[in-house]
Parts: structure tokens; C-alpha cells; sequence
């Protein structure tokens, strides 16, 4: 983990609106989380440019986002993007391990990968992805020691929840509304209010780093569509595993687990380039076996072309990638934790591709 790496929040004040792609007439669905670019470009907003050149602000580092829970005494816990080497069974009571089994049968992978099975079976119950965050302290202890954490500690189900606001168009003559001019649009909301228990906030983690990086201040901030406002703050944590998990991992050696806590862009698709393995991960490095969602799309603006970018897809958050490496576990925890796998330099200072590291199956 690189230890210019300067850690700030981002609280929204009222619904943030991260659109998709994706419409129903008049109703504007949003992303179920902020995307790494989005708040990437919160940030450089925030600075601006040099003389109208936008350029200045591009070879900032942004990692993140993830998510955290606040309280009223300033401070934060991080959380993390469920893993997907985890399943839930009995009404997400008891947690299933997935891990690389033996290539036996026919199956359409990749020629070297293994397939992913349940660890010790399944009795046919029904499955589900469980909580879309976990706490930090279950995450850390499914990272090196899976059995270590009781389910029940796992974390917020969901973590988030959206609402939909209707708005109207209006007439700039008249300052009435428009006829037939009405229009919806989801957000996410930052803060629970559960009868008969104490609210929670929550907001977004982010480190930053490099060139005009000390210019950055606390203060409100537009993130999302509408320029609704957040509160930017240097404040929060990194997410680090404890000391004595940490000596637990740096113990083990041979096959590892790399867990995304960002979406991960990558030049062939859902998987990173061999390249990049032996780059973190010494010469010889393999991926083995990999748990993959749907991909993520993804876009945005522009600031130096002026214009919207590409769509592009990207393994989500949570995303589990088994790799071989000839590296001892301390030698990796530097070179991993935290830092980018994806192939192109400016996607790797946008903050896709975040890793987090385990102790493989």
C-alpha cells in the first residue's frame, strides 16, 4: 500500500444520483453505487483546471470508492463490497465457501482455469449473494481465515437504499410548469432511519495522491447528476488488515486470493493480463481460477475532450480472482494492497481495479 495514499470522505447531504445507461420513458434509474471515475471526478472538479487545460489534474491518484458507516463523533469504519467467493444458505444464516476444484468434467473455460465449486458440498437449499457490504472486521477474517467470522457479523442488508423523486419541467416565461413534463429520477440515499432504532449514515472513502494533491479542501462538493451537494472531508481510514491478521497472511505462501474493492477494467475483459499477474505477483505468476459477476458498465464525461466517454465494461466490486505466485506473503501484501491490476495507467489512477489480498483455497 503506498503510503502517499491520503485518506478523505465523501458525505452526501441529500440523494446522489449516479445514473446508468438505462431509462424507462420518463424514469431514470441509478447505479446501485457510485463508480470509481465518478467520484475520480468529483475530485479533479474540485481542484479544477490550469488556464481551462484539464490535463493538470488528470495524473492525480484516486482510489476508491468504498463505503462507510459514520457516527457523530467524526469517525468511520470502512466496508466491503461483498466478496464473491462467498454464498448464503438457510435465509443467509450460514455462509458457503467457494473455491478452485478439479477440472474433470467438460466445461467451457478458458484452457488452465479451474472451475469453482462449493467447499464441501451443498444439500440443495436455496442460495443467494447475501449483504451487498460487509464490515471490515468479517472481511478481513474471510480474507485470511474464512471460518474465523460468525455470519452474524457480517454486516448491513442492504447497505443502501434508493428512493425515486418526481420533478417538473418549467416554463422559463412563465415559471409555471410545462404540460406533460414530468420526470423521475432514483438515488441512492447515504442515511437510514429505522423505527425504533438510531439512524445511520453513511458515506464514500477515497485516497488520494500525487500532483495537486495538498491543494485539495475539506468543503462542499457537486457529485452526481442534478450538482447535488456532499461534504468533502479528510477524514476516514484506510482499509488495512489488523496485526494480527496481517502476520497470518505474510505466514502463508503459494496460492492467493485477490478480492476487487473496486470494479476492475481490463484489457481482456474479465480478467487481468498476464502481464499485470507477474507484475504484482512475481515471474511465473498464473491466474487459476476466477468468480465473476455480470459486468459492470461503465462511463462519463470527459473534461479534456469535452464530450461523453465510451461505455466500457467492468468486473464489479467483490470480483475473486485465485492466482499462483512463487512470492512470499510479505513481499506481496506491499506490492498488492491497495494498488490497481488493471492494464491502462489512466483507468489505474481512476481507481479501478483496487485489490485487496487473501489466502487462497
Amino acid at each position: 500500500m503506498s503510503a502517499a495514499l491520503a485518506p478523505w470522505a465523501i458525505e452526501p447531504r441529500d440523494l446522489l444520483a449516479v445514473r446508468d445507461a438505462a431509462s424507462n420513458g420518463n424514469r431514470m434509474k441509478s447505479l446501485p453505487f457510485p463508480s470509481p471515475s465518478t467520484v475520480a471526478g468529483c475530485v479533479r472538479a474540485q481542484l479544477g483546471p490550469v488556464n481551462d487545460d484539464w490535463s493538470s489534474v488528470l495524473d492525480l491518484e484516486v482510489a476508491g470508492p468504498w463505503l462507510l458507516e459514520l457516527d457523530e463523533r467524526g469517525s468511520s469504519r470502512p466496508l466491503a463490497p461483498a466478496p464473491r467467493d462467498c454464498l448464503w444458505a438457510g435465509g443467509e444464516t450460514s455462509r458457503l465457501r467457494l473455491v478452485p476444484g478439479q477440472g474433470t468434467g467438460p466445461s467451457n473455460l478458458p484452457a488452465g482455469l479451474l472451475p469453482v465449486v462449493i467447499d464441501g458440498g451443498h444439500d440443495g437449499s436455496k442460495l443467494s449473494k447475501g449483504p451487498a457490504f460487509w464490515s471490515w472486521e468479517a472481511m478481513q477474517a474471510w480474507l485470511v481465515d474464512p471460518g474465523a467470522a460468525p455470519a452474524g457479523s457480517v454486516g448491513p442488508t442492504p447497505a443502501l437504499t434508493s428512493e425515486w423523486r418526481t420533478h417538473v419541467a418549467l416554463d422559463p416565461a412563465t415559471g409555471t410548469a410545462q404540460d406533460g413534463k414530468l420526470f423521475s429520477v432514483e438515488g441512492l440515499r447515504f442515511s437510514t432511519l429505522t423505527r425504533g432504532r438510531e439512524a445511520r449514515r453513511f458515506g464514500l472513502g477515497l485516497a488520494v495522491a500525487g500532483p495537486r494533491s495538498e491543494e485539495l479542501r475539506a468543503g462542499l462538493v457537486r457529485l452526481g447528476g442534478e450538482g447535488r451537494v456532499s461534504r468533502l472531508a479528510a477524514m476516514g481510514e484506510l482499509p488495512r488488515l489488523s496485526d494480527s491478521w496481517m502476520t497470518r497472511l505474510i505466514q502463508e505462501s503459494g496460492r492467493w486470493r485477490v478480492v476487487l474493492l473496486t470494479p476492475g477494467i481490463f484489457a481482456e475483459g474479465w480478467r487481468p493480463s498476464d502481464e499485470r499477474l507477474e507484475a504484482f505477483f512475481g515471474e511465473g505468476a498464473r491466474l487459476v481460477a476466477a468468480c465473476v459477476d455480470r459486468p459492470q458498465v461503465v462511463s462519463g464525461w470527459d473534461f479534456v475532450a469535452k464530450k461523453p466517454k465510451a461505455s466500457r465494461r467492468a468486473a464489479p466490486a467483490g470480483s475473486v480472482y485465485w492466482i499462483e505466485s512463487p512470492l512470499p506473503g510479505r513481499d506481496l501484501l506491499e506490492r498488492v494492497w491497495l494498488r490497481s491490476l488493471c492494464d491502462d495507467e489512466q483507468d489505474r489512477r481512476d481507481g479501478f481495479g483496487r485489490m485487496l489480498l487473501g489466502v487462497g483455497a
